[in-house]
């Protein structure tokens, strides 16, 4: 979903030439050494006048993965065609999904003895799949005494292939006070992790808290 462009810089034609460039990015591949052409995700075009530098077409890729450029340059009568590698280092990319997560508990005041869990709604993800792992953390006296550290009293992980909305499975409290989930998602090398913030509720990427009475 980021937008890439590449440089392109064309040297050696004469200078009455001109011609429309093919842009291709190719992708996407599991390693960076895999980059090849014959699997284009994304075609553009530009017009070049004479030697110079050029900057292609924006463009988005969806999914993440090593991507690579490849420039088609055309020839004419005085001038002999080119077309970029697609193993140059230069032109390869990386994408990493970069997941939204956003939490609200399942109610804010409950009594002693009465199940709570967590709501998730995940977006973004590129059909990459990740597991967000749940913490709640508890009893605090004050929403204000909330410090999501140390041993959780309930953890829980919930596996996510797809965007949408998901639970936790409850957990029971029984000791009055204040309680707050903080969800995560974990870096990997396809995905930019996010956590939620401690004990705000409401925002995005920040968890619910349940008073416990």
């Amino acid at each position: 979903g980021h937008v890439v462009s590449d440089k392109v810089t064309i040297s050696g034609s004469t200078a009455g030439w001109h011609g429309t460039v093919s842009v291709s990015i190719d992708g996407p591949f599991a390693a960076e050494a895999e980059t090849r052409c014959g699997s284009s995700v994304w075609h553009g075009t530009f017009t070049a006048n004479g030697p110079g530098t050029f900057t292609t077409p924006k463009a988005t890729v969806s999914k993440p993965g090593w991507y690579v450029f490849a420039i088609t340059v055309p020839g004419d009568s005085a001038n002999v065609g080119v077309t970029s590698r697609c193993d140059d280092p230069a032109e390869r990319f990386f994408a990493q999904t970069s997941p939204t997560l956003t939490t609200e508990v399942s109610s804010d005041r409950v009594p002693a003895g009465s199940p709570v869990f967590d709501r998730l709604t995940v977006g973004s993800l590129g059909g990459t799949p990740v597991t967000v792992i749940v913490d709640l953390y508890g009893p605090f006296a004050s929403q204000t005494a909330i410090a999501c550290s140390g041993t959780p009293i309930w953890s829980g992980s919930v596996p996510v292939s797809r965007n949408g909305s998901f639970q936790t499975v409850s957990f029971t409290p029984t000791v009055p006070g204040v309680y707050s989930y903080q969800a995560t998602i974990a870096s990997t090398a396809l995905v930019r992790g996010t956590q939620g913030a401690c004990g705000e509720a409401g925002e995005q990427n920040e968890s619910g808290t349940a008073l416990v009475h």
